[in-house]
């Protein structure tokens, strides 16, 4: 009998993969960065190809293979397709997807970085805040999560 293991995430990566599938990477708040394979993604009418668009959060039911994961089902929370409308917008969450992507690891928690990804690509999508700002936010809360962030509290030479 297959174990399913549920996951919160989002897409950060979605390449073709043979002639109907798809692999994702997915940044995940339980495991961290994880790789998955969408079996007929591509296929005409498949009912798992907006499980597989970028910029995609969904708790996602999957199965655990010998490297990777096999997808079985998803539940879509919120998909930002009101990023891809704008090219300036959409280069911003491409950017704040690889972030995410060079600063996550396999199976290491990543609720804080899930959390970022979602509420910057919310502001994004919103266009209330100017893009430029959003994104010196991203960064620097990135770079505070990760432990490397600058020191602004107090004087580093005294």
């Amino acid at each position: 009998m297959t174990e399913y293991v549920k996951v919160h995430g989002v897409v950060l990566v979605s390449t073709p993969y043979k002639e109907y599938d798809n692999r994702i990477e997915l940044l995940t708040m339980e495991y961290g960065r994880i790789t998955v394979f969408i079996r007929g993604a591509r296929r005409q009418g498949s009912q798992s190809a907006a499980a597989s668009m970028p910029f995609t959060f969904a708790e996602y039911e999957l199965y655990q293979g010998r490297d990777a994961y096999s997808f079985h089902s998803a539940n879509i929370i919120r998909y930002f397709d009101g990023l891809a409308k704008d090219f300036d917008i959409m280069c911003y969450a491409s950017y704040f997807s690889e972030m995410a992507r060079y600063f996550s690891r396999e199976n290491v928690e990543a609720s804080a970085e899930v959390n970022l990804l979602y509420f910057s690509f919310l502001e994004l999508e919103k266009g209330v805040v100017k893009s430029n700002l959003i994104r010196l936010i991203f960064e620097y809360r990135m770079l505070q999560i990760q432990g490397i962030g600058p020191n602004v509290y107090e004087c580093v030479v005294c």
